[in-house]
């Protein structure tokens, strides 16, 4: 992108500096006046099957938006209920890929890696949870969810 703002003669504006955020710890941001806030650093909680970090908080230069910080921090604080609301989706990952390795029980293959939140959440409700497949054939699999409600799911391999 640079060549294309040098053709133009567009300046880029300055970095906001990272941040150690209270809830989140250090943190990027990706926008100038509002954007995508993410974690720098995993949260590893080994007994929950999580080592994750926050890869999408709406918010601002000043940091992320409060209801983004109110809902993601509840979130983080109730993990079982993440793998209960999206072991449907997992469990079609595992049926999907059967051929290349994976198999119920969803908590031996997979470890949650990402929760986060969609910048249009407080008119939709979107928000989404990522899982890591843990062996051999490695998968990405990103469940929807619209409330606690799976609104669907995808996969990158």
């Amino acid at each position: 992108m640079s060549w294309l703002r040098s053709l133009f003669g567009w300046k880029e504006d300055d970095p906001v500096p990272d941040r150690v955020d209270p809830d989140f710890g250090p943190m990027t941001f990706d926008g100038v006046d509002s954007g995508i806030w993410q974690t720098d650093g995993e949260i590893d909680i080994p007994e929950h099957g999580a080592r994750y970090g926050f890869s999408a908080i709406p918010g601002d230069v000043t940091g992320p938006y409060p209801w983004a910080r109110s809902f993601l921090v509840e979130k983080r604080q109730d993990l079982p209920r993440l793998w209960e609301l999206c072991t449907p989706a997992l469990e079609e990952v595992c049926d999907r890929w059967e051929g290349k390795g994976l198999r119920r029980p969803i908590r031996q293959q997979f470890v949650l890696t990402s929760i986060s939140v969609r910048e249009d959440f407080q008119t939709s409700g979107a928000w989404d949870v990522g899982f890591e497949a843990k062996g051999k054939f490695w998968v990405y699999a990103c469940v929807r969810l619209v409330g606690d409600r799976i609104e669907g799911f995808t996969c990158d391999t």
